[in-house]
């Protein structure tokens, strides 16, 4: 991407050469400095008697376009064997523009019309120019510059093994949701198998929701204060163990089924150590212009991992799925000790290098976010929503039943959710990487979900078997709009309660999502007693309407990128990006 360029060059020997490229910018100078702090042209002599045609090139990569600009702050890119991937700099004694038509152009804040051709021609020594001793003593070689940042290295990168990080995440991460939902889509055959009720079989999810609360704060502070490793390493040894009880004695009643509830207790408590990390994970390993992403395919995990939960036990049998997930849960935990590392060797981003300059004081941040009011409506519409949505997903087969669903229909309804969320998820955060607008974005998405879910509820109770395309469109409507609210959440909530811990902060939206889900799985068991069958369809929806009006008051407010854009700054002034140091100067003074 870029603007094309017509130009038409002049060397001081008298030669001419046209040049058509497309470049991100192009800049004529005949001296050092761009503004106070950055001096693209360190060899620039004001009475040489030529000038200087900057190119800012479009096909380099984004990292080094970004640490390209850095270097501009001292000069150092002139020492740089790599600046020709983002640079390129003529001298010549005039240059001719050609533009597509008349238009204006502006010389030090002056306004000038041209024709559609523009000339810029050098008239050496028609200008005196005084500057002070400290000014002089501030310029330096550019050769220096780099001599410094070879000795000292740059002040933050992006490292390459950050998407090992994300696969190992995910690897555990997705086990321990398909232990969490893998019982719902069957809840009859459970029933029969263990000679339990429905409300025992749906404790085996909602055990999940009822334990978060608890377990989320010890989650969070481990992650947040201990880093993501350790919490990591809590996570997959806690789901292994559990996995493990559940498996020791085949599926039936009794003791077998008392002992099934022990192991799936132990797996809930290691879910906050999975699903509080996606934007810990990303803000620690990941540069600016990835975390969006990074953070959706972390959450994208939990989502693929109740996908994965429902498909388990009518592909492989109640019995075999339990197995199999104990040996994925082994791989995660000798994956996650091998391979697993606590944080790259330098910070990804400015912001997280100003993070950890900063360090984290847990109370302290966690009382500044519970007075956050931006981050309140952040946590009512996460919650309202994605509460809404577990309802649905735990307990699939339970509303839908009384209207003459199956059990293999209520499975792939959890299916289309899930894959149309997957992709909801993946437009929505494109989205929001290109334009920081978070809260248009979370205000479609939750108007998508209530529209669907009103749609999905009006097919399943007036309609019935026969309406089922539209329970499937509107279930992967809602989908579509309530998914990508659990990466759009997380990464909002961070924006707006930097310099709050990231697990702390995703620790609360899932908290609040995990009990509107277990009063909403509560009175749905409730209406079912009651035999009002058509009470849930009618509720959640109304539940999905205040996330719609918490939206509507979200103001957005960017903390973080403030803090980037400080950290940037900072490092401009300070370091320059690579690790010089650059003093304040006077202006220079025009005689």
């Amino acid at each position: 991407h870029g603007y094309k360029f017509k130009y038409t060059l002049t060397s001081a020997s008298g030669a001419t050469s046209t040049h058509s490229s497309v470049n991100l910018g192009l800049s004529v100078g005949v001296t050092q400095h761009w503004t106070d702090t950055m001096r693209p042209a360190p060899q620039a002599q004001l009475d040489d008697g030529v000038m200087e045609v900057h190119s800012v090139l479009s096909g380099a990569a984004v990292g080094d376009t970004l640490a390209g600009f850095l270097q501009l702050a001292t000069g150092a890119h002139t020492e740089n064997p790599e600046a020709h991937k983002f640079w390129k700099t003529e001298k010549v004694v005039s240059v001719e523009f050609e533009f597509d038509g008349p238009g204006v152009f502006n010389i030090d804040g002056e306004i000038v019309e041209h024709d559609g051709k523009l000339k810029l021609t050098l008239k050496p020594r028609d200008l005196e120019v005084c500057v002070s001793e400290e000014e002089l003593d501030w310029v330096c070689p550019a050769s220096e510059v780099m001599e410094e940042y070879a000795e000292r290295g740059p002040s933050w990168k992006a490292a390459p093994e950050r998407w090992r990080m994300l696969w190992i995440f995910g690897l555990g991460c997705i086990v321990n949701q398909a232990i969490w939902i893998g019982f719902s889509p069957v809840q009859t055959e459970m029933m029969a198998r263990c000679d339990v009720s429905s409300t025992w079989v749906n404790f085996l999810s909602l055990s999940f929701m009822v334990l978060y609360i608890p377990a989320s704060f010890p989650a969070s502070y481990v992650t947040d204060v201990f880093g993501g490793r350790s919490a990591l390493l809590c996570g997959v040894v806690l789901n292994l163990v559990g996995a493990i009880v559940r498996a020791v004695l085949p599926l039936g009643p009794g003791v077998n089924s008392w002992t099934l509830m022990v192991g799936q207790v132990i797996c809930a408590l290691s879910q906050p150590f999975f699903t509080n990390m996606p934007p810990k994970l990303a803000m620690v390993w990941f540069p600016g212009y990835q975390r969006a992403i990074a953070d959706s395919i972390a959450s994208m995990c939990i989502i693929l991992g109740s996908g994965v939960g429902f498909i388990m036990p009518t592909a492989l049998g109640l019995q075999t799925m339990v197995y199999v997930q104990v040996g994925w849960s082994a791989f995660a935990v000798v994956f996650t000790v091998l391979l697993f590392k606590d944080h790259p060797d330098l910070p990804s981003n400015p912001a997280e290098q100003a993070h950890h300059q900063h360090g984290g004081h847990f109370l302290a941040e966690l009382k500044d976010a519970l007075t956050n009011w931006r981050l309140i409506c952040i946590v009512v519409l996460f919650s309202c929503v994605v509460g809404g949505f577990n309802t649905i997903a735990t307990l699939s087969e339970e509303l839908t039943q009384p209207y003459g669903f199956t059990s293999d229909q209520a499975s792939n309804f959890g299916v289309f959710t899930l894959v149309f969320g997957v992709l909801g998820a993946a437009v929505f955060a494109t989205l929001v990487g290109y334009t920081q607008k978070y809260k248009y974005c979370l205000l479609v998405c939750t108007i998508i979900s209530l529209v669907s879910l009103l749609g999905a509820s009006y097919s399943v109770v007036y309609l019935g078997p026969k309406g089922i395309a539209g329970v499937n469109a509107g279930l992967a409507g809602l989908g579509f709009g309530a998914i990508p609210i659990i990466p759009l959440g997380f990464e909002a909530a961070v924006e707006v309660a930097y310099p709050t811990g990231e697990a702390t902060l995703s620790g609360l939206l899932m908290g609040g999502a995990q009990i509107i889900g277990i009063v909403l799985v509560l009175l749905c068991d409730a209406f079912k007693n009651s035999g009002v069958d058509w009470a849930p369809w009618v509720t959640m929806p109304v539940v999905v309407f205040v996330g719609v009006l918490a939206t509507v008051v979200f103001n957005d407010k960017n903390r973080r990128l403030d803090a980037q854009e400080a950290a940037l700054e900072e490092t401009d002034l300070k370091h320059s990006g690579m690790g010089s140091e650059i003093q304040p100067h006077p202006p220079l003074q025009l005689a």
